[in-house]
């Protein structure tokens, strides 16, 4: 063998960086918990705009009703039953969200008690 330096060959030279080691999860954990929040607004958001939307057409429709004191109990009770349609079906649009607001949050709460944070 000769007294030359032997060079490593440029492969050899490129020294690789350690890749971040990342949790084996499938989320953001960020990202669920603003899911939960507007998950949230929204449904409160539903039901106070099924609430007043309720109210002002009882109020627009059968005002006559009422000012002329034409209305008896049963037709009282027909017009709410007739307009709470779609009160009780955004009252369930907000059970929904709600519910999904407060599973993200459990489901949460679980993977960081399994984590051990």
């Amino acid at each position: 063998m000769s007294d030359q330096e032997v060079k490593p060959s440029e492969a050899e030279t490129i020294i690789e960086t350690p890749k971040p080691v990342e949790a084996d999860t499938y989320h953001n954990p960020d990202a669920l918990i603003r899911i939960s929040i507007w998950a949230n607004w929204i449904a409160w958001l539903f039901l106070a705009s099924a609430v007043l939307n309720f109210g002002l057409r009882i109020y627009q429709n059968y005002y006559p009703y009422f000012s002329q004191g034409a209305a008896d109990a049963q037709t009282i009770i027909n017009i709410v039953v007739n307009e709470s349609y779609s009160l009780i079906f955004m009252g369930f649009v907000f059970l929904v969200l709600q519910g999904v607001s407060h599973g993200i949050n459990i489901l949460l709460d679980i993977y960081e008690k399994l984590q051990g944070k």
